[in-house]
């Protein structure tokens, strides 16, 4: 049985991007969504979808390198 989807806290999502030392309309932007989306994701109005997680970890792991 597959696992159901685990969604990233805010304060999670929020962290991350900091860490990544980017502003909200930039990291949108990488996982190409909307700068809103991601304020409503760091302020937990809206839960980010694993998919868009995933595609930010992906990107942010390919900036460190």
């Amino acid at each position: 049985m597959p696992k159901p989807y685990q969604y990233p806290k805010p304060e999670t999502i929020k962290q991350a991007r900091i860490d990544a030392k980017l502003s909200q309309t930039v990291a949108a932007s990488l996982i190409q969504c909307s700068r809103n989306a991601w304020q409503q994701w760091e302020k937990g109005l809206r839960k980010m979808h694993p998919t868009f997680w995933d595609a930010w970890l992906s990107k942010t792991n390919h900036l460190r390198k």
